[in-house]
């Protein structure tokens, strides 16, 4: 330690965060570390933690962070957190390490539609030939109105485009669902006239003469006062898993599911159960089209980043396998945000602010953008080689040919 010379030692660190935000990581730490020689903080350790994190270098960042618990005075509370984002420096190296060993290609790619707006919750159309999803556009440095575009996934396409028809608005519609044919959508749609209050589940239909209908709300008593958002239907069509909390921005977020009567009405809405949801927020569901693997988001610990996708299987009708961390590459350090898989479940698409690898871009931090890629065997749903298809009408449940 040079004495003398705390004074100086502000200058390092707030060198050392630029760096970090720019993702120059090594040049970051050279810095931490210069501070350190002048003074010893806490804090310095656990930016030194985070940034050799971001270089996989498990070992370092492991030891740093031991090195900041037992310096730092923290309340009960934060100690407690602080031992627990240690255990998921543990199981993120665990991880990290699987997937280096693995010689799975999961050819992660950004699709070429991707914008430097907002891209998230991804759908695939019934021929598997679209991609419809939510694109937030960008005013100043501010995200402002929510619509749902689509784009052809040929590999070459470079642009989406707006929905046909009377869906978007001026206000926020997002969060789509569509069936297999097609032919109905469900849709979150949010503040609305017409609503129950905050954001509801809306349904459309195809009108081949001039694209989607404009939104209704759906019939029955899913859609309260309280939020509801990010649907998404089960292969049967009467069936939705969609996610409800007091509102966007609270912590009670649970992933609930409702069923069609005889009628269309939809039902309230049964919670599944605390393995699926924990005492953590979980939301973005996806039903796979075998109708029992259930794919979704969740904060839970242990963890890679702030929230990691998980997947679970449904045994009956009340009780769920416990959940499985899909690990990395799906999960990274960044802010993961909503996925679907392809019905034959050997690919799929994710948003993710991770920039253009596991590392999360600091140049355009939570600018979520849409990945392709393909899912090893142990993540895959369980498919038959044959499925028996029957359309249905989407509201009397009878047979259309």
């Amino acid at each position: 330690m040079h004495k003398g010379r705390d004074v100086y030692y502000q200058p390092y660190i707030y060198a050392g965060d630029q760096k970090f935000r720019n993702g120059k990581y090594s040049e970051a730490i050279a810095y931490y570390e210069e501070a350190l020689d002048i003074k010893e903080l806490s804090s310095i350790y656990l930016k030194k933690s985070i940034a050799n994190k971001y270089l996989f270098q498990w070992e370092e960042s492991i030891a740093q962070w031991e090195i900041y618990l037992s310096i730092a005075r923290l309340s009960k509370e934060r100690r407690e957190g602080a031992e627990l984002e240690l255990e998921n420096l543990r199981f993120a190296k665990q991880q990290h390490e699987e997937y280096v060993a693995s010689d799975f290609d999961y050819n992660i790619q950004k699709l070429r539609f991707s914008t430097e707006e907002l891209e998230y919750f991804p759908t695939i159309t019934g021929g598997d030939e679209h991609l419809i999803y939510t694109h937030r556009y960008i005013s100043g440095s501010k995200p402002t109105d929510e619509n749902l575009f689509e784009a052809a996934l040929d590999g070459i396409s470079k642009f989406g485009f707006p929905l046909e028809g009377n869906l978007n608005s001026r206000l926020n519609e997002g969060a789509a669902c569509i069936s297999p044919d097609g032919q109905f959508m469900v849709l979150t749609v949010c503040d609305r006239p017409d609503g129950a209050g905050s954001c509801d589940l809306y349904y459309s239909h195809w009108n081949p003469n001039y694209g989607w209908e404009t939104p209704k709300p759906l019939p029955g008593a899913l859609n309260t006062g309280r939020w509801e958002s990010q649907p998404s239907l089960g292969p049967d069509g009467r069936t939705i898993y969609f996610v409800r909390a007091s509102n966007s921005m609270e912590a009670d977020r649970d992933i609930f599911v409702s069923t069609k009567d005889k009628e269309g009405n939809w039902s309230k809405g049964q919670k599944l159960p605390s393995n699926i949801n924990g005492s953590d927020r979980e939301s973005c569901p996806f039903m796979h089209f075998d109708g029992k693997t259930l794919y979704f988001l969740s904060e839970r610990s242990p963890s890679l980043g702030a929230s990691d996708f998980f997947m679970s299987t449904r045994i009956n009708d009340s009780t769920w396998s416990d959940p499985i961390n899909l690990g990395f590459p799906f999960n990274s350090f960044g802010e993961e945000f909503s996925l679907v898989i392809d019905k034959s479940g050997q690919f799929g698409y994710l948003a993710s602010d991770r920039g253009e690898a596991i590392v999360p871009s600091y140049d355009g931090l939570s600018a979520l953008d849409l990945y392709r890629f393909d899912l090893p065997k142990h993540l895959q749903p369980e498919i038959r080689d044959n499925y028996d298809l029957v359309v249905v009408d989407s509201l009397t449940l009878r047979s259309i040919g």
